[in-house]
């Protein structure tokens, strides 16, 4: 199971990396709305490579069948890897491209929270939230925590409807059940 999670895994964060590269090489040109739907697009993107190691560990080390829980593992391994790759491309984006990315991010949500008529209380609570968050990323841990949470919960979604469809069971678990 190792070998298939690192293989698939390597090859989803290599994805995810390379679609976040070339999303960042535009940031300047798009709205802060429009890259993030790129950038979840390009997360969805990269973890479709789960389904196809489900079916390689079924049809070469599970003789045709695999269980939920060992398929539902397999996804949610590959989604970890895949996202410890996106923490390292966006910490090399962060430190070299996007080093006030964080200043932008702030004022872009306070804005949108003005144009849509939030109270002042709001705003100012949504400000210091972001401070907080702005001193937390310059620890490493609450910097991957941060990070991690992009795409770990589409991985997790693909990992849940990937290893209900590739569920399969042999003859005789299936007249056991």
């Amino acid at each position: 199971m190792q070998k298939t999670v690192l293989r698939y895994g390597l090859i989803s964060g290599i994805i995810a990396m390379t679609l976040m590269m070339i999303t960042m090489s535009f940031h300047d040109k798009i709205s802060m709305a429009v890259g993030w739907l790129i950038g979840y697009i390009g997360i969805t993107l990269s973890f479709i490579v789960i389904y196809p190691a489900m079916v390689s560990y079924r049809d070469k080390v599970g003789n045709g069948t695999i269980t939920f829980g060992r398929s539902l593992s397999i996804g949610l391994l590959i989604s970890v890897v895949s996202g410890l790759c996106y923490v390292l491309a966006w910490a090399i984006i962060y430190k070299t491209m996007m080093p006030d990315f964080l200043d932008k991010f702030a004022a872009s949500s306070l804005e949108s929270m003005k144009k849509a008529g939030q109270s002042a209380a709001k705003i100012n609570e949504a400000a210091q939230e972001m401070a907080v968050m702005k001193e937390r990323y310059k620890n490493p841990l609450w910097f991957t925590a941060y990070t991690i949470m992009e795409p770990l919960p589409v991985g997790i979604l693909i990992s849940l409807i990937s290893a209900l469809v590739i569920r399969k069971r042999n003859k005789k678990q299936q007249a056991a059940a």
